[in-house]
């Protein structure tokens, strides 16, 4: 794929996103083929906004919805690239929420009495300069366990957390040593 294949109101900018990524080292060839298919898809749908909204994205989402859903979120990612570099620029834009390894871009809401314990953890280490994400998730469904199983008190019990990561695929041990 050629940058003269872009044709869409949103072209200026994709290609400018991409010479971007090029500059900094990166080949970009994912993002030009994926920011590519999402071109075409503007440009059939006869998009003409210079950002992006959320009624575009939702579009975008149902239209990819026959996808798997990793692609989906690579799909979503290229997205989020370009709706990040057209709010550098100064272009208000819809930014599409993030999805995560959890396969949902839920907001992160804790209900179980750990629940301020882990948002406190959370703060803590990014603090300290880690990115956290897919831990946060993971502490996010060990928070919707304890909710679902009726968790009244935060004791952090070896017997909860074996129930716990018996019950998911995930074996972050790593992370609830760090949190206890």
């Amino acid at each position: 794929m050629s940058m003269k294949d872009f044709h869409s109101t949103l072209a200026p900018a994709i290609r400018s996103l991409i010479t971007q990524k090029r500059s900094l080292g990166r080949r970009y060839q994912n993002g030009e083929t994926l920011l590519g298919h999402f071109d075409r898809f503007c440009v059939e749908i006869g998009y003409n906004e210079t950002v992006l909204t959320e009624e575009l994205i939702t579009q975008w989402r149902q239209h990819n919805a026959v996808r798997k859903p990793k692609q989906q979120r690579q799909y979503l990612s290229y997205i989020r690239h370009l709706a990040v570099y057209l709010d550098s620029i100064g272009l208000k834009t819809y930014i599409p929420p993030a999805e995560f390894k959890s396969g949902t871009t839920d907001p992160i809401e804790l209900s179980s009495p750990f629940g301020p314990y882990i948002a406190a953890f959370i703060v803590q280490k990014r603090a300290d300069g880690y990115s956290y994400y897919d831990e946060e998730r993971v502490l996010y469904r060990f928070d919707l366990y304890c909710t679902e199983q009726g968790i009244t008190e935060p004791v952090l019990s070896r017997d909860l957390l074996m129930n716990w990561m018996s019950s998911v695929r995930t074996k972050r041990a790593s992370c609830f040593r760090q949190f206890a």
